[in-house]
């Protein structure tokens, strides 16, 4: 027993290497557990497609609580992709692959909001998108904008950081660390915009209104 488990425990990790989108290959490290091998192989496989189809679903205008996942995803996978295969230099390969093809992904939208009289539902808030493929450029603008929003989020809110810690196993100055690189607006390979990408003010550097605060805040 004690050598089978000797055995078992030094078990080489294997890598898988798959042809992607015409590029070079990847090498992930694959995972030992047989029931997430196939997981792991689909996700090498369409790596830079599905990032591209996550982020075509959400943008700035229309991420809330039940989409932002789309958003955490693909951060998620960039992270791995940085982790595991090349660092900067993988990443940048990823964000080329991405910019370079096009999507057909329908765009989230609201769902119905209000009744209308005689218990009609209400109109949706949002169409969902119809029309051709968009180019991976403009999702990768899209990405930018939504990173602002992610940046500013998660800055804020303690609880919700050790949320995506706590429900990826991926320390947030990890995260952190790649966003920062996704965000640098310099022109580089791992940069999403070679410009400063113009953002709104920060919702959370407003004043808060008076008759929102406490009463015994009012007077303070």
């Amino acid at each position: 027993m004690q050598g089978n488990s000797k055995n078992k425990r030094e078990r080489p990790v294997r890598k898988t290497e798959v042809h992607l989108e015409g590029e070079e290959e990847w090498s992930l490290t694959e995972m030992s557990e047989p029931g997430l091998q196939r997981l792991h192989k689909f996700l090498t496989k369409n790596l830079t497609s599905l990032a591209r189809d996550l982020l075509a679903v959400v943008d700035a205008t229309n991420v809330n609580h039940e989409n932002i996942c789309c958003l955490n995803t693909t951060v998620a996978l960039l992270v791995l992709v940085r982790r595991q295969i090349g660092g900067d230099q993988a990443v940048a390969k990823a964000l080329k692959q991405i910019r370079n093809g096009t999507t057909t992904a329908v765009r989230s939208y609201s769902r119905k909001i209000g009744v209308c009289e005689g218990g009609e539902s209400g109109q949706d808030e949002e169409p969902p998108h119809v029309g051709p493929p968009r180019h991976g450029s403009e999702v990768l603008v899209s990405f930018r904008q939504l990173l602002w929003l992610w940046q500013e989020y998660y800055s804020h809110r303690g609880r919700d950081r050790l949320g995506i810690e706590f429900n990826s196993h991926i320390n947030f100055d990890e995260w952190k660390s790649l966003v920062d690189l996704l965000c640098a607006d310099d022109g580089s390979p791992t940069s999403l915009l070679s410009y400063p990408a113009p953002t709104p003010p920060s919702p959370y550097s407003r004043e808060p209104r008076p008759d929102r605060l406490p009463a015994f805040l009012r007077n303070v």
